[in-house]
């Protein structure tokens, strides 16, 4: 089961994204966990986590397009956070897809596994 976790301003390579320019409850991190099962000589199953997937998507106001990283690959740098806590820290490669109807641009990343 996922966790979800609601963020409201972002900073994508330094381009920051005000909270008045998110589109109002889009934003959210999601937490996959990679888990295998593991059962012993004694019968017992033992859960383990073997790592976090870490995912964000959001919508902003506008043509936010510029921030996408995910054409070259590259991995930059995100702060996602909820009013001023920070929630996620790390690299992740950003896509950003514009929807001309509405004006505003929904982004998407993920991150590297060794920030998860």
């Amino acid at each position: 089961m996922a966790s979800y976790l609601p963020i409201d301003n972002a900073t994508i390579d330094g381009n920051a994204i005000a909270t008045s320019a998110f589109v109002h409850n889009t934003g959210r991190l999601t937490l996959n966990g990679d888990d295998v099962a593991v059962t012993t000589a004694d019968g017992r199953i033992h859960n383990i986590r073997k790592k976090v997937n870490a995912r964000f998507e959001f919508q902003a106001y506008g043509d936010q397009t510029a921030l996408e990283t995910a054409a070259q690959s590259l991995g930059v740098t995100c702060v996602l956070k909820r009013d001023s806590t920070t929630v996620k820290t790390g690299t992740a490669v950003a896509s950003a897809r514009y929807e001309n109807n509405q004006g505003t641009t929904t982004l998407s990343g993920v991150f590297n596994p060794s920030d998860s």
